[in-house]
């Protein structure tokens, strides 16, 4: 009996049976492991992967990381971004200059930041992320406290670098000294009393402090401003931790909220990838209730139908030429 070649079969399979069970994957930038954004992007892998769609995730230091990921016109990358990072750059169109500065990036890279949000597209509106404010110090009563103090913001391409310093601006508060720390190096800061406070934005339980904070004693402090929403053109609006969330927290808190939004570059997308991303919106939006039973508890505040702002690109799978 004759052999068929090696490579015959290989043609063969690559010509007629394997595009029988084609995917399409892409890459999503999400957050700190230890935090919701890593959370919502598995949720959003495991469900996609049911529908022949592939995603990989890739930690980054929050959204400002992510707007520059998604700068790489070459690759076609999902990120999670926060509305107020996003509108930081785009208000250089009346500005010139961004809202706050960021010593990291020069000013070239800046403004390939920017010319690159408005190319950027919002598939859904996720959820609204909590400003919380963490301290071990009971003379610690509210945010406007912190003038003279120690504080931890995030590190400087986080989204909660981005938030919190709009909010020290917004606030007129000057810390004595301000790090820039995340994570799990943010919270020991605050353990072993080297600072005063700690930002952390995300969707509430974050996971980081969910675990680690255990039975030390340390106080979610609020942030009330019920004007807000109209001072900062509605990037920031009232919202509520409640005290389920953690077992150490005594109290329900109100606090400055932020919406977060999953987007894509615009840019060079073909015809197969844009088929995938339509594919992609539409089991999102048919399987919410799916998201919201077997994942992390923020998608249970998700509503797909939120209005998108006006200043904001919606999705549209036009290709271009």
């Amino acid at each position: 009996m004759q052999k068929i070649p090696y490579y015959f079969v290989c043609f063969f399979l690559l010509t007629f049976i394997l595009p029988t069970y084609a995917t399409s994957s892409f890459v999503l930038k999400t957050g700190d492991k230890t935090g919701t954004y890593y959370q919502i992007g598995a949720d959003i892998k495991k469900l996609a992967k049911k529908y022949n769609i592939i995603i990989n995730l890739v930690t980054s230091n929050g959204s400002l990381e992510n707007i520059l990921t998604l700068a790489n016109k070459e690759t076609i990358y999902l990120g999670l971004v926060q509305a107020d990072v996003l509108m930081n750059f785009q208000d250089m169109n009346k500005t010139g200059e961004l809202i706050y500065q960021i010593d990291d990036l020069s000013s070239e890279k800046i403004y390939d930041i920017h010319k690159a949000t408005q190319a950027l597209q919002v598939l859904l509106p996720l959820h609204r992320e909590e400003v919380h404010l963490l301290t071990n110090n009971r003379h610690i009563l509210n945010i406007k406290d912190l003038t003279g103090k120690k504080v931890v913001i995030g590190e400087s391409l986080s989204g909660t670098f981005t938030t919190v310093s709009n909010l020290l601006t917004h606030f007129d508060i000057h810390p004595e000294k301000i790090w820039l720390e995340g994570g799990k190096d943010a919270l020991k800061l605050l353990r072993t009393h080297k600072v005063d406070a700690v930002f952390f934005v995300g969707g509430a339980p974050i996971q980081l402090l969910k675990e680690k904070v255990g039975k030390k004693k340390l106080y979610l402090i609020p942030i009330i401003d019920n004007d807000i929403a109209k001072s900062s053109q509605n990037q920031y609006d009232m919202i509520n931790i409640d005290k389920k969330h953690y077992e150490w927290q005594k109290k329900s808190v109100k606090t400055i909220g932020v919406t977060s939004y999953l987007m894509i570059n615009a840019k060079g997308r073909s015809p197969h990838q844009c088929k995938y991303l339509k594919k992609l919106v539409k089991i999102m939006s048919k399987n919410l209730k799916w998201l919201q039973k077997k994942g992390h508890p923020t998608w249970k505040r998700v509503k797909f139908s939120t209005p998108i702002p006006d200043v904001l690109n919606k999705f549209s799978c036009v290709e271009e030429n």
